[in-house]
């Protein structure tokens, strides 16, 4: 026998105790709520509200008008509309991210937590991406709703400044992040084939030949004196197989002294 919650009797089977709770005319179970945008106070945070701040993420990398502040228009958006939105806006509208080339770049801290925040920003699969650079780790992928807001500080604080930043900072080229070696890439923060992507291979190669002629003539040392710095003469050049200097070879030869 099984006990009857509803007459508080004991019933055969369970059928008879789900009988007895429905009454002789029972009626049909009520039909759930079904969770959706459009109440708000049955929606998960990570369910409806999160779809909704995806829906505007997407509509402000468009440059789209935005919605009305979540509760207002969770009452008038339902789960499956904002569902179709969110499908037709990725599919149907490219993002409109500020102008900014590809590249690496450095901008003041935009969290406090270092002086400098460091990016890159690139082509992929006919997609453009950012990731925040880190020394010691692989790059850190930035959250979407991040991209925007970055982007547009490296564009104000301006794309070849913040380039040229980075190349001071970590030593490597903005473009590439080859490491800058010769005296011209240091001077220009990009290697030679950056440099004639971005044509300045002729001020490159400019700076870099200036350097060299420079270099060869100092290849003679200057010993400084009380008169000032005076230029050094090459001492004789010694004979092979000889502790004499080669002119005294030669004189000796000719019995001379």
């Amino acid at each position: 026998m099984i006990s009857c919650g509803h007459c508080h009797e004991k019933h055969e089977t369970v059928a008879d105790v789900k009988k007895c709770s429905l009454g002789d005319n029972p009626t049909p179970e009520a039909p759930r709520l079904k969770l959706s945008i459009a109440n708000p106070l049955t929606t998960k945070p990570d369910g409806g509200r999160g779809q909704y701040e995806l829906l505007q993420i997407l509509l402000a990398e468009r440059g789209m008008t935005l919605l009305p502040p979540y509760p207002q228009a969770a009452q008038r958006i339902s789960r499956d509309e904002a569902k179709e939105m969110i499908n037709d806006l990725i599919k149907n509208h490219t993002v409109k991210l500020p102008d900014v080339p590809e590249g690496h770049y450095a901008i003041p801290s935009l969290t406090g937590n270092n002086d400098y925040d460091f990016f890159k920003f690139y082509e992929y699969n006919g997609n453009m991406h950012l990731k925040r650079v880190v020394g010691g780790h692989p790059d850190m992928k930035v959250y979407r709703n991040q991209v925007v807001g970055i982007l547009k500080a490296i564009l104000e604080y301006g794309p070849e400044k913040a380039g040229k930043l980075y190349a001071q900072e970590t030593n490597n080229c903005w473009k590439c992040n080859s490491h800058l070696t010769k005296y011209a890439s240091r001077q220009l923060s990009i290697g030679p084939d950056c440099a004639e992507v971005l044509g300045q291979l002729d001020e490159w190669m400019r700076l870099q030949s200036e350097w060299e002629a420079a270099q060869r003539r100092s290849d003679v040392p200057h010993r400084k004196t009380d008169q000032g710095e005076q230029r050094q003469v090459p001492k004789a050049r010694r004979s092979p197989g000889s502790c004499r200097p080669a002119r005294a070879t030669r004189v000796a030869g000719r019995g001379v002294g």
